[in-house]
Formats: C-alpha cells, structure tokens, sequence
C-alpha cells in the first residue's frame, strides 16, 4: 500500500491532470462525501481560530495566549482521558444494529455525563498540583465554572456528533462545528476589552460552545433520535455488551490522542510564559493541517464499521485524499510560513519550530490511516503496542530534547515519534491488508 501512495504523490507531481482524474473517480464515495462534510466544518473553524488566534495574540500578551492554549489543551486531554471507546463504540455498534441505536445513544451519552463531570471536578480541585501552569485559572470563580460547562459540554457534544454521524448526518456536524467556533471572534475583543485579557481570552471560547452543547441536547438531538434524553438513560444490555470493545479501544485511542493534549501542558510547564505563546501558534497552525488527516481517518472508521471487508480498497481511497488535501498546504505554509506567522507579531515567526510540524503531516497521515485498520481489523494488542510506543517515543522524547533545543523540542519530539511510527506501519501494512476483518458477536 505504501508504494501506491508514493505513486499517487508522483502522479500529482508530474500529471497534476491525470491526479485530478483519479481524485474525481472516488469523488462520489460515501467515504468522501463524509470527509469533505467533516472536512469542511473543520478547516472553516480552524480559519476563524487563526482569526481568534492573531486577534488574541495583538489584544493580549504571549502569555495570556499560552495559559489560554493551555488552559484548552487540558480540556481536551480530560476529554481523551474520559472517551472510553464509547464513541468508537456507538459507531461500530450503531452500523451494526441500527434497530437500538436511541437505547446505545441514550446510554452511552449517560455515561459521558458522569464520567465527564467526576474527571473535570477531579481536575479542578486538584489543579495546582496536576498542572501548576493553570493556577491562575483557580483563583476565579467565572473561570472555574466556566471551563467545567465546556469541558462537560464538550464531551457531550463529541458523542452527539458520532450518534449525528452513524446515521449519515454529516452535514450536521458541519454546521455544528461552526456553531461553536465562528461567534469566538466576534466575542474575543469585547470580552477583552470588558473583563481583561486572561477572562476575556478564555470566555470569548467557552461561552458558544456552552451555547451550543445546551440547544443540541435539548432540541436537536430529540428530534433526530425519538425517545433521546438530555442527560440519556442507562440501558443494562446495551451497555453490558457495548462495555467490552469500546474498553478495550479506550487504551489504543488514549495512547493515540495523549502527545497532541499532553505537548501544551509540557510547554506551559518548562518553558517560559512568551516560549509557550510562540509554541501554541505554531502548534495551532499545524493542527490546521492534521484536519484533513483526521477527519479522513475518522470517515474511513465509520464506513468501515459497516462494511469491514472493504477497508482495503477505502484505505487507499482516504490515503489518496488526505495527500491530495495536504500536499499543497504544506508546501505554501513552507515557503510563505515566515509571512503567516507574521501576522500574530514578529515574535511569534519560529520558522524551524512551523517546519518541523509540517514534516510530520505526512508521518502522522499514515499512521492514521493504519491506526484505522488495526481497530477495525480489531487487533488490539498491536493497537496498543502501536499507539503507546508512538506516545512513548514522543513524550520520552521531551525529557531530552526540550531542556536543549526548548519549543523547537517539543517540536522535533513529535516529529521523531511519526516517523519511527510511519516505518513500523510501511512495514507491516501489507501483511494487515491480507488478513479478513474479526467479526464481532453482538445481540442488542
């Protein structure tokens, strides 16, 4: 498989027409339609967080602008910490059983409730000990409050966007995503202007997403899955049979998502307040790029759930797209990253920090892709293996690399982690190709 995706990049390199010919031959594919949908909403918000970023970085200083990065990095990580394959569990099991789906809805939104609610107040109270970096949030009471409704609420919103998904609401998630992410910008400068940089930085982000998570659960939701409750409702069976692979899918997904939330926090708690700031714009334009990348990885997930005899050919379909999507940006963010970086202030242009980042898009898209096919192949030890030797390798790397090279460390560790990773995956991709998907016996 990755000789087909050295030939497609060829291919676009040399005959940028006959790459566009292959590219519109899959066009019309569930698997694309789906990725352009999530895409889509995606790359939009991500805009207007470049938008909310560059204002954020001229109304307020670096530091303001790290311990918000921070501050929302911790939020995703409890987020990852809390998954508990229940999301990969709702879409395997609702392609499966599409008959139960408001019982699975309603029981596994349930769950995210109360293990949401336990790990923010967990972290909250213990924040001056889990992340010494985030004391300044601790010492007001808006801020607490605030940060527990959008982690909660985020959360929610996760599983809700699955639930939309498995049922082929794509479209959905798009104009949810931007629902949550546009109103920011408008709200970033008033808030600052009338609370202060530190309140109005982090409120300016919460509070649509807070809006958002409140209309979902109580209007959008119920309409779309009959019998849907706000806080869900706990279905025994469901939950009994559901409880075994989406377990055993939390450790893999864990080891997946934890360098991208746990990189933020090293930065806001060994480096200087100013370095952290150049770090999380940086970060956040790379992450621009890793859309594509994910939102892919993810539509291949939910297609392949239900048809898993054809993941082959719909790896090399999402392959074929993620390169197509990537390429370009990477090589304009390269040559004019300089002037990009620009506009958030002559301090923040880190050109060797923004470069490292972009050598890892390609890496990260493999592993992705191959991450995909080990879940659905359902071969969780080498899931395990696969995903805690990436985070391992990453964060490991850290302790070496950051008291040297500092932001650009943290950088070069994400970078090392793909690429030992990418090399695993080029070599053993051929033989999982060859294997038939485990069936999974369910009765809900």
């Amino acid at each position: 498989m990755l000789s087909k995706y050295l030939s497609v990049v060829t291919t676009f390199a040399r005959h940028p027409g006959q790459g566009v010919h292959i590219l519109r031959e899959h066009i019309v594919s569930p698997l694309y339609i789906k990725s352009f949908y999530l895409i889509g909403g995606m790359v939009v918000s991500a805009l207007f967080g470049f938008l909310f970023w560059m204002l954020a970085a001229r109304s307020a200083t670096a530091a303001d602008v790290g311990l918000t990065s921070a501050a929302l990095a911790s939020s995703n990580l409890l987020l990852v910490l809390c998954e508990l394959g229940l999301g990969t569990a709702l879409v395997y099991f609702a392609g499966l059983k599409p008959d139960r789906v408001v019982a699975l809805v309603n029981g596994i939104v349930r769950a995210g409730w109360m293990t949401i609610s336990t790990a923010t107040i967990v972290f909250l109270l213990g924040m001056r000990f889990w992340s010494p970096g985030l004391a300044p949030i601790s010492d007001s009471a808006l801020l607490i409050l605030s940060y527990a409704a959008f982690t909660t609420l985020n959360h929610i919103l996760a599983l809700q966007d699955v639930a939309m998904l498995s049922q082929g609401r794509a479209r959905y998630i798009f104009w949810r995503t931007l629902a949550c992410n546009v109103p920011s910008v408008a709200l970033l400068v008033p808030l600052v202007a009338l609370l202060g940089a530190q309140h109005g930085l982090m409120l300016a982000y919460f509070l649509p997403n807070i809006a958002v998570g409140l209309f979902v659960g109580a209007v959008v939701l119920p309409r779309q899955f009959s019998g849907y409750r706000f806080f869900g409702r706990f279905d025994r069976d469901v939950l009994g049979q559901v409880a075994t692979y989406g377990s055993s899918n939390h450790v893999g997904n864990l080891f997946w998502g934890l360098p991208a939330y746990i990189l933020p926090l090293v930065a806001v708690n060994t480096l200087t307040a100013a370095e952290t700031g150049h770090f999380a714009i940086s970060w956040t334009i790379a992450n621009f790029v890793l859309i594509a990348p994910r939102m892919i990885a993810f539509a291949l997930f939910t297609e392949a759930a239900q048809d898993p005899n054809g993941l082959r050919a719909r790896a090399s379909h999402a392959m074929l797209l993620i390169l197509a999507l990537v390429t370009p940006v990477v090589l304009v963010l390269w040559l004019v990253g300089e002037h990009i970086l620009g506009f958030f202030g002559q301090e923040y242009v880190q050109l060797s920090l923004l470069r490292m980042l972009l050598i890892s898009v390609v890496p990260f898209s493999i592993n992705s892709v191959f991450f995909v096919m080990l879940r659905v192949h359902r071969q969780l030890k080498h899931l395990l293996l696969f995903s805690g030797s990436i985070a391992l390798a990453i964060l490991g790397s850290t302790i070496t690399l950051v008291p040297w090279l500092r932001a650009d460390g943290i950088a070069a560790s994400w970078l090392v982690g793909h690429m030992l990773a990418a090399v695993w995956a080029a070599m053993t991709v051929s033989r999982l190709s060859s294997m038939r998907p485990h069936n999974v016996k369910v009765n809900l």
